[in-house]
């Protein structure tokens, strides 16, 4: 599991790879399962994988109310579902939430550290974790995603939607057709992989996008202000400006820079300062015996775990593969 459970008493919950009888009808063909057991009754847990996602499908069975603390290092953006009983969550950055079964939200939390109350004696959760390159793909036919995006470039913690929206029937035969797949090997990534995509894009067809702005019409000392921008930016990967601070830089305000960016260049700021950053990252790691950790210090990188995620997303391995090759 890729973060650690506690209870209220801050007392550590152990993972056994092995589930009890009472389980046997929640197991997804295929998946990884780790079961958590004590006073407070029982927790399934269960994870499928795929290149651009993950899915997790945790059922609590609980004897009594009962609250719990989940803490991890890594930065999280899920599409939620609340398919059972109302949820109240106190999520690190955000604040209360609450959840209403048969719900769901979009959240990025750049690190986890959570409290999670539960008043009902079963409760379910579906949720799939998107890499950010998939969500950047997305973002320019859905404005609202954009401006979602930014503040997980700025690593500010976030809901897409203060209030979580209804699934739709179709949403949910999605999320069935998933949890029942019995297909094995290539094939079954594949069906995964459209499924994920699709319930993701019919999860931000239900929001009431803005129209998109029409487009600036920039001189061409702007379009230039905008390329030193982008210049400075890539100049400074180990302490990466704000928009705000290139902005002053360059004499260009926050907001012609952001939209005449994506104009010019076709994608957004720290879109393309990620994609930057890791073409360096890999020539390093290629060309030269600095450490990974440096590597990923000189990137902009203040966790290497982070550093070996992002990597793992945009190339398809860990950093430490490329310096196995001659």
């Amino acid at each position: 599991m890729a973060f650690e459970l506690l209870s209220d008493e801050n007392r550590e919950i152990l993972y056994s790879p092995y589930c009890l009888p009472i389980h046997q009808k929640f197991l997804v063909p295929g998946s990884r399962s780790y079961a958590a057991i004590g006073s407070f009754g029982s927790m399934l847990f269960q994870e499928l994988e795929g290149s651009d996602f993950q899915i997790h499908y945790s059922n609590y069975l609980l004897k009594e109310r009962a609250a719990f603390k989940a803490r991890s290092e890594y930065a999280l953006v899920e599409l939620q579902f609340c398919m059972h009983s109302d949820e109240f969550y106190n999520l690190s950055g955000i604040g209360e939430v609450s959840m209403k079964k048969y719900h769901y939200n979009i959240t990025y939390i750049p690190f986890t550290e959570n409290r999670v109350s539960f008043s009902n004696r079963r409760y379910c959760t579906f949720d799939v974790h998107y890499s950010l390159d998939f969500l950047h793909r997305l973002s320019p036919h859905f404005p609202l995603l954009s401006a979602f995006l930014e503040k997980i470039d700025h690593q500010v913690a976030a809901q897409i939607c203060p209030q979580a929206n209804p699934a739709t029937g179709d949403m949910l035969a999605i999320i069935r057709s998933v949890l029942q797949c019995r297909l094995e090997g290539p094939m079954k990534t594949l069906f995964l992989e459209s499924k994920v995509k699709e319930l993701l894009i019919r999860a931000l067809e239900q929001y009431n996008f803005p129209a998109p702005a029409p487009a600036l019409n920039l001189r061409p000392y702007e379009v230039e202000q905008i390329r030193q921008a982008r210049e400075l930016l890539m100049q400074g990967m180990e302490e990466p400006l704000t928009i705000k601070e290139l902005s002053r830089k360059v004499g260009i305000n926050d907001y012609k820079l952001k939209k005449g960016f994506k104009q010019v260049f076709g994608t957004t700021l720290y879109g393309e300062f990620r994609e930057e950053r890791m073409k360096k990252a890999l020539q390093l790691l290629q060309d030269t015996d600095q450490s990974i950790g440096e590597i990923a210090f000189s990137t902009g990188y203040k966790s290497l775990s982070n550093f070996s995620i992002a990597f793992r997303r945009r190339f398809g391995y860990a950093p430490s593969y490329f310096r196995k090759k001659p």
